[in-house]
């Protein structure tokens, strides 16, 4: 297995996920997504992470949907990975939870991308550990 790693990703999330996966991870820039995960007579796997905010500005400005589209034209496996600090209601009240999870179910049911909210480092690992078993 390889786990290539967008060289625009967030520092601490690289050194979360070279930690976890050890000598399988590559620093590049890829074309689409943040993390493109390759493994022998499996498919491709593609994943955009996403900070709440991120998510946010991007769904306003329609990024994320071009974002999507990318993402299934380049891989058939892709999924939105949103990277939850808890402070939805305190910091990020830019959007309306209904907005929120308006543009969540968008993402899935007409983009056909996976979306998937973690709340910290552990769970966003164990999270990239889950996709990969499970395709």
């Amino acid at each position: 297995m390889q786990l290539s790693i967008d060289d625009r990703e967030d520092e601490a999330r690289i050194k979360a996920i070279k930690n976890e996966f050890h000598s399988k991870v590559v620093i590049c820039r890829l074309d689409a997504g943040d993390i493109l995960i390759q493994q022998k007579n499996k498919p491709d796997i593609l994943i955009e992470v996403k900070t709440i905010q991120d998510f946010i500005n991007s769904c306003n400005n329609r990024r994320m949907q071009k974002e999507a589209l990318q993402m299934k034209q380049a891989c058939e496996f892709s999924y939105i990975i949103i990277y939850d600090d808890g402070k939805w209601n305190t910091d990020y009240a830019t959007q309306t939870v209904n907005e929120k999870y308006g543009n969540i179910v968008s993402l899935i049911q007409r983009y056909k991308v996976p979306v998937i909210q973690c709340d910290n480092q552990y769970h966003f690992l164990k999270c990239i550990k889950a996709i990969i078993r499970n395709v």
